[in-house]
């Protein structure tokens, strides 16, 4: 399976790719990275867990289309429920 590839060589700390995979799965725009913090709190205090990405603005509608995305080794195949 393809995978969008948001490998940074020379990284190994994930800050745009967080939460709990069993909640909600959000797929956002990097541009977007300023809400999150407040959008999580948000929806947990509310009772949902939350797995939030946030990737370039171009590859969100191949994510929301069902491709995978991919950090070296690592594949996450959720489908995001809001884009």
């Amino acid at each position: 399976m393809s995978a969008v590839d948001i490998t940074l060589p020379g990284f190994n700390i994930m800050h745009d790719v967080r939460g709990n995979t069993s909640g909600v799965v959000m797929s956002l725009a990097g541009n977007q990275w300023f809400v999150i913090d407040e959008l999580t709190r948000y929806l947990n205090n509310r009772g949902f867990e939350v797995y939030i990405e946030t990737i370039p603005p171009g590859l969100v509608k191949e994510r929301a289309m069902g491709k995978a995305l991919r950090v070296s080794d690592l594949v996450i195949n959720l489908r995001p429920e809001i884009v």
